[in-house]
Order: C-alpha cells, then structure tokens, then sequence
C-alpha cells in the first residue's frame, strides 16, 4: 500500500490531540508539580513537531522518530488511562493507514518498539468501564500489528509476547465479557494468519531458543501483598522535600505515589474494583501473578496506577534456557545495563544487545511454540488448566488444523508435538463430562485424522477404540448427548473416501491391530435398531454410516459397469448423474504400494487364531508356541526372529509367561534374539536394564536371572563400544542395579536393613572393572536414578505410570514399518469388505427398522 501524501499532517493532528489532552490532566496544568520524567513526556512532542515542521513529507523522517513520542505515552506509568488510550489509538492509525513504509530499513526495529511497548504498557487506572477502553485499544494495536504487512517483520519473540498479552486478557475472569470475548476472537484472527503462512517457512535446526508461554499457578491473593521499590520517576529524595515544602500541591503526588503498578504480567483489576480473593477461591482465579505495588499506604482519589505489562491470569513468559532467574529477580536485581535510559532532554535510549542482528521475521519456532502452548493449555491432568483455558485451546487449534492440517504434516517439529502430545490430551479429554469440550475434543480430532492419519495409524485405533467405549458405555456419566456427538463424529469419518477400506487394510489385515472395521460394522448394525417402539437420532445416525458404505460400493459398481459397456469410453450422461460424484472428492493418494487381495485374505484368515493361541501362550507357553505354528500363524519351522518379535509386538502376552519361556534353557537362541530386537546405542547401562526388563518379569531364581542378565550385558557391551573391560564387568554392574532397586524399594528389604548410601553402592562395586573401578560420576547418576525411580513392569501397574507404558509402547511402533498407513479409494477391496460382515449386520438393521 502506498504511503498517503498527507502522512505527515496525520501525524501533526494526533500530536496535537496528545498535547491537549496531556495538558487537561491536573499533573500537567501549570499550577501543578512537574517533574523530569513527567515534563518530558510533553517536550519530546514539541520536539517532534520541531522536527516535522522543517520537513515536506513523512518519508523524510525515521519511523522510530514519529512513533517514540506515543510509545513513550505508552510506556510511562504517568499518564492517566484517557491519554493512554489516545496514544493507542494514535499508533493504532499510523499502522492502519499504512504510515510505515514496509521496505523501510529500520522497520524490523520500528515494529519490535511498537510491540514491545504496547505489551508493556502502563496507565494511571480510574475505574473498571474506562480501563476495559484502554485494553481494548491495546488489543487493537496488538492485531492490527500482527495482521498489517509490516507485521511480517515481528520476531518471534515478539509475536510470542503479543499472543501472551492477548491470552492473558482472556484468562483474566474479573474482566467483563466484552473484552474477554474481543481478546478471544483477535486470538483466532492471529492464529488463522499465523498458520496460513506456515508453507512460506522452512525448517531451520539453528534457530536459537525462543521465550516460551508458560502457566504458572498460584493465588492471587498471595502476590497482591508484593512489595517493591518506588519507581524511578519518584525519586525519595525529591518526594520528600517536596511534602515537606507548602508550595506544592501533595494531592496529585500523593495519588503517584500511593497507586499500585498493574502490569500485563499481573493484575488487571484495580484493588478496589476487584472482589477480594480468599483461600477458597476457584481454580479460575487461581494464577500466578507479580502485582508491584509502589507504597503500601491504601489507595486514595480512587486513582491507581496500572501497568498493562503484569495482567493477573498466571500466564507468564519463561525462556527455555536451562538455567533462568524468577520474576522478581528480574524486576528487582536487573542490571541497569539492560534498562532504558532517558536522558534530560526525555530522549529515550534502550541498550541495542545486539537487536538489531537478531530481528529476523518470525517463523516457524514461533509456529511451534504457539503449537506447544495451545496443546499445553488442553491438557486435564494439569491441575491449573480450567475449562475457559481447555475451551480456548481447543478453539484455536481448531482454528489452526482448519487452515493448515495437511501443512502441519510436512514438519517434523510439528508433527513431533501433534503425534505425542496432542493426541494424548484429545484421547485424555474425551473422558470429560462438558459436552461442549467433548464436541471440539472429537471435531479438533476429526480435523487432525482427516488429514494426518498417514502418520498416525497407532492413534487414530486408540482413538476409534475409545469411541466405541463411549458409544457402548453404561456410565452414567456417559449420556445420550455424548453418545450422539460420538456417533456423529464415527458418521463423519466414514464419509471421508476410502475410509473403511482404509480401516480393513491397516487394522483388520494386521496380526496384532483391532479388527476396527469389523467392530464398528458391529457397533453401527447394533445400533442403528431400536430395542423398543421409539427411533432415536443414534439410530439414524447409525444406519446412514452403514449405508454410507453400501452406497459407495454400489456407485464404484455401477461406474465399473457403465464403462464396460460405453467401450472404456467417456459417457457424457455422467455429468448428470450423481452416484459418478460420490465419493470421488478423496484429498489422498492411493499408497504407490498396495497388498494384493489374496495376501490380506490369507492374513485375516490367520488372525483369527492369534487370540486363541495367545491364550494358550499365557497358560503353557511352549503349547502356546506349538499351536499358533500348526495354525499358520507362525512358521512351522522355527524363524527366531519371527517369534522373537511376537514375544515383543503381542500386547496381549503374559509379561510372567515371557520371562518363564525365554529363561528356559532349551530356548537361549531365542532369548539371545529376543535381546537382539533391543537398541541400545548410545543408553546408559541402567537405562537399558529398564527397557528391556519392561517387556517381561524377570524369573525370581538366581541362576535364571543371571542366565538373562549374561545375554543382556554381552549385547549392550558390543552396542556400546566395550565401554568397560569386558562382558563380566558389565553383567557385574547389571546385576548390582537389580540388586539397588530392590535394596532401595523392596518394603521387606526396607525392614530388615537400611537402604545403602549412594558411597556404599559404589564400595560394593571397588575394582570389578577388570580390576579397575568405574566412572564416579555414572555410578552416583546411576544410584540417583534407581533411588527416585523404581525399574517396575509398567503394564502390571496401574493409573499413570501404566497408560505412560503403553503410550510410549504406541509411539515406539509408530516409528517401525508396521506403522506405515496405507491409502485406498479404488474399490479394488469391495469384494473383501461387503460378504464379510457388512451385509449380514447392515440388512438385519434395514429390516428391524422397516418393520418397526
């Protein structure tokens, strides 16, 4: 957009409004006290106006030196919210009518000041109605910022600030709605344009470290009692000549100086408009927040002062350095190298550190980091997450994977965070009671597998599993409501082209997936008839899914024909007819690979002896083995790593049964596979042990476990580069861990003698590296791992410690060649899906429903 011709009388008008409006408040009428920092607020606009009248047009003059003036405004805890407002509003113009020259070369410098001081901004408060202006004019700027063409050039640190300050607005529950509801709504403006550039950026492994948003609990009513210094401007020297002296009016200084400093990273509220807080207080209002209060005499003249920089909702900025100091450090102990310095002439200057070689545009680890938090937000096992801050985590990425699912595919950073923790706090939420979180839980859910099922196969079972566990259950927690958004999401998906054909190959022709296919076939049949005179919505809703499938097998049917017959030539009739359109609009390739029909038959064949044989294994083991071999389903001749990977892929095994048949001596080439299918390159030696000792209980019998341990040790010592003197060392060291888990976590070795320190661990170990000892350093790493964390077999626990098991069990087999998901719209599989269950449980239904 090209710069307006009268850019520069724009400028010259808003000066004017600023100097008015500053002069009509008390403290800058000439009968009041003025002093420097407040004088020179007014000084730096007649300077400016100096500065534009010796000029002809606005593109002669520095963005920066137009705009420091108003965002000095901004920034000073000096003026009222009205003047605040209208500096805001000024800003605010200048962005909008494109006063800024994008090609500018001080514009990433320009931009970064604009953000900086509106997210810290400061304003002396009056009451609620007039300081929800003010913020609502912050937020203005913030999204007129972000979205205008020069907001391309925010960093992604500042892009991460302005998102914080909105989020903290919306967290923020003494607020009124109206503003709450403004901050939401430009949150998911800003999060549509974010994500819609996501294909312009590359992923960059260099990228430094950004602040990350963070939520940090805490009651309100505990930080409000927060002491800190005068502010600089109140200088106690001059402030206490000055009341002692009659001449000056202590009415106005005393309304300074008894105010409290709210700032976008605190409190929002004046005290005296906000409810007070007690120790019941509800989660909501709950958050972290550093509120400095200048003096700690009462308010008085109902005039506080407020820093838009500290907004009390507990969200909080923490980089994701190691090693980084509190918020209060920062305030108080900041060296005054990194603070602003305003000279006499109110000329501010703030330490460059090298600024400018670090503005670069944002990219995408702003697009991760707002990823991560919007997944962090919507997560129920964390205990500070309300429902406001589930409900708006879930709108936004609602937003995101409406704009820019099939993009979010195509980063590994990004598709890191939706494989792990997004699907694990959608699967977390869908146990949640609201049925306005349970309905964006399924949609943001329907939205991630529509487009991302590729490299999720493992997570979209566990999540169509957990759905027919709703639709099934008798809770009552569970009602018809949810029942009804479940089935509507199951109907949703299996209108996607090629979905049930996609659930056939990839679950029901796996030996070890669920026959998903099959039981939703089931689910639906069964549901789709009434168990008494009445029809209900999940009924319907259940029939048109099975129908959805005969109708798509019917219309590929009928196109087949219709080609057969035209010669393989075009029909021009089709045009006009419907069932050539059905089903055709698929957004997904057919897989370059695909299994041919006899080979997924013989699998499904095979399958259905796997439970039986599995239940024979966790009875007698070798008879186990025998069975499935005679069946087909393992080779009759005995293929060790065949059977090793069915000890370590079937979830379904006795983990004590395992440990019993690998032990058995006639069975040690198929313990020493078993050991083989572990990669332990580059894993500490205990951490080892605790991987491998996961996936069976190890016998209780001295010479089995030492038989077990001798495999372990060899293959972790060659993995490693014979890191010690040799095997016996490490099978020693191996055997000492067992020994120190069950020393410092068994309760009846706990009553006979006292846990061993970590210097007694390290005496029983003196000189058994081949006469040497071992590293210092890893043993007492070793000792304090084993002491905070038990080596347990997580799937023999139960709560969190088994679901973590079996996720990371999930994740792990995501990664092999079995997680390889296979795209299929051709109906070459029709034959295969209609005999097998669906015409059977879809005709009863058809039946049941017209004779009712």
């Amino acid at each position: 957009m090209a710069l307006p011709g009268n850019g520069i009388f724009v400028v010259k008008g808003e000066i004017s409004n600023m100097m008015a409006a500053m002069k009509r408040g008390t403290r800058w009428s000439s009968h009041s006290y003025q002093d420097d920092d407040v004088d020179s607020l007014l000084r730096n606009f007649q300077e400016l106006r100096d500065i534009l009248d010796n000029v002809d047009d606005l593109r002669f003059v520095e963005p920066n030196t137009f705009l420091a003036p108003f965002l000095n405004v901004i920034r000073s805890e000096e003026t009222t919210g009205p003047v605040t407002s209208l500096a805001l509003s000024a800003v605010n113009k200048f962005l909008s009518y494109g006063l800024l020259d994008p090609l500018h070369a001080s514009i990433p410098q320009t931009i970064h000041s604009i953000a900086d001081a509106v997210t810290h901004a400061r304003f002396v408060g009056t009451d609620q109605s007039s300081d929800g202006v003010v913020l609502i004019r912050i937020l203005q700027v913030l999204r007129t910022l972000t979205l205008s063409p020069e907001g391309t050039a925010l960093t992604n640190e500042s892009l991460c600030e302005i998102m914080l300050s909105c989020f903290r607005i919306c967290f923020e529950t003494r607020l009124v709605d109206l503003l709450r509801k403004t901050a939401e709504h430009y949150l998911k403006e800003m999060v549509q344009l974010i994500f819609m550039r996501l294909p312009q950026f590359s992923e960059d492994l260099k990228v430094s470290y950004i602040k990350q948003l963070k939520m940090k609990p805490g009651a309100l009513d505990q930080t409000r009692t927060k002491r800190k210094k005068q502010y600089s401007s109140l200088k106690k020297d001059k402030s206490d000549t000055d009341i002692k002296s009659p001449q000056t009016p202590q009415g106005n200084l005393a309304a300074v100086a008894q105010s409290s400093i709210v700032d976008m990273q605190g409190s929002l509220q004046n005290p005296e408009n906000a409810n007070p807080v007690t120790s019941n207080a509800s989660p909501k209002e709950n958050f972290k927040c550093d509120v400095d209060i200048i003096v700690d005499s009462p308010v008085s003249n109902n005039e506080d002062l407020k820093n838009i920089d500290s907004i009390s909702s507990g969200v909080e900025e923490a980089a994701t350095e190691p090693k980084s100091l509190t918020e209060e450090e920062i305030t108080e102990e900041q060296s005054p190298s990194t603070q602003d310095y305003i000279n006499q002439r109110g000329i501010r200057f703030t330490p460059q550190l090298q600024q400018e070689a670090n503005l670069s545009p944002y990219g995408l680890a702003c697009v991760r980091e707002l990823l991560r938090f919007l997944i962090s937000l919507c997560n129920p096992l964390d205990k500070q997450n309300t429902e406001i801050m589930i409900h708006l985590g879930l709108t936004l990425l609602t937003v995101a994977f409406e704009i820019s699912a099939d993009n979010i595919g195509k980063y590994n950073t990004l598709l890191a965070l939706v494989k792990d923790d997004l699907c694990r706090n959608l699967f977390s939420l869908m146990n949640t009671e609201r049925l306005a979180i349970f309905s964006l839980d399924l949609q943001v859910s329907f939205l991630l597998f529509e487009s991302l099922r590729t490299h999720l196969k493992y997570q979209l079972e566990h999540y169509l599993k957990k759905l027919i566990e709703i639709i099934l259950s008798d809770s009552p927690k569970v009602t018809y409501e949810h029942k009804e958004i479940a089935l509507d999401n199951l109907l949703q998906l299996w209108r996607i082209p090629g979905f049930h054909t996609e659930l056939y190959i990839n679950y029901d022709c796996d030996m070890y997936c669920a026959n998903l296919y099959e039981e939703l076939t089931k689910l639906l049949a069964k549901h789709s008839i009434s168990s008494n005179t009445g029809v209900y919505h999940t009924h319907l809703l259940s029939l048109d899914a099975l129908m959805i499938i005969t109708e798509g097998i019917e219309n590929r049917c009928c196109e087949e024909k219709d080609r057969l017959d035209a010669g393989n030539s075009e029909l021009v009739q089709q045009s006009n007819d419907i069932r050539f359109y059905v089903g055709k609009n698929s957004r997904t390739k057919v897989s370059p690979i695909m299994p041919k029909k006899e080979e997924l038959a013989q699998k499904k064949s095979i399958k259905k002896w796997l439970p039986q044989g599995t239940e024979y294994f966790n009875k007698k083991p070798k008879k186990g083995i025998e069975f499935l071999q005679e069946h087909g389903v393992l080779k009759q001749d005995i293929d060790l790593d065949e059977i090793a990977r069915f000890l370590r892929e079937n979830p379904v095994l006795n983990k004590a049964m395992i440990g019993e048949y690998i032990s058995n001596r006639s069975n040690l080439k198929i313990l020493q596979s078993f050991v083989d299918t572990f990669n332990f390159v580059g894993v500490r030696i205990d951490e080892a042990l605790r991987a491998f000792l996961e996936t069976f209980r190890l016998p209780g019998e001295a010479p089995t476990i030492s038989l077990i341990l001798e495999h372990f040790a060899e293959t972790w010592h060659k993995a490693n580069n014979e890191p010690f003197a040799d095997v016996d060392s490490a099978f020693t060291l191996a055997y000492a861990i067992i020994m120190l888990n069950v020393d410092q976590h068994n309760e009846n070795a706990k009553k006979q003698t006292t846990p061993m320190s970590a210097n007694a661990f390290k005496k029983n170990l003196k000189g058994v590296n081949g006469g040497n000892d071992f590293d210092e350093e890893m043993l007492d790493d070793i000792y304090t791992t084993i002491k905070n964390e038990e080596i347990v077999m997580p799937a023999e626990q139960a709560g969190l410690v088994r679901e973590n098991y079996f996720w990371k069990i999930l994740l792990r087999k995501g990664q092999t060649k079995d997680g390889i998901y296979i795209h299929d719209n051709s109906g070459t599989y029709d034959s295969e899906l209609f005999p097998d269950c669906l015409w059977t449980y879809s005709s009863s239904s058809v039946f049941c429903l017209r004779e009712g």
